[in-house]
């Protein structure tokens, strides 16, 4: 967090405490590797849509999640956009998959 932000809020005092406080950027980081997870999945010819099976059940399961600013991932609900709107493009590499393995 910026040192203005940090005196802004009232915790310049807060050095070394506040790295304990998730990177926000990192969560991009999650969803840039959840998205090649997949793909690397779809082309060993497992079934990408699992994935969205599996964030369903992890998503009724986290009741009381922790505020954004505390985590370091990602919302399950953004993760399941994120697998959502990857999906056309696993699914083309696990049909290809399939078909290689059928050869």
């Amino acid at each position: 967090m910026p040192e203005a932000a940090l005196q802004a809020l009232g915790l310049a005092g807060l050095g070394p405490v506040l790295p304990l406080v998730p990177d926000p950027a990192a969560r991009q980081d999650v969803l840039a590797a959840d998205k090649v997870g997949m793909e690397i999945a779809a082309c060993a010819g497992y079934d990408p849509r699992a994935v969205i099976t599996l964030w369903e059940k992890m998503q009724a399961v986290d009741k009381n999640p922790p505020p954004m600013w505390l985590s370091s991932h990602p919302a399950p609900a953004e993760r399941m956009a994120s697998f959502k709107s990857n999906l056309p493009l696993a699914l083309s590499y696990y049909e290809s998959a399939r078909q290689a393995e059928s050869r």
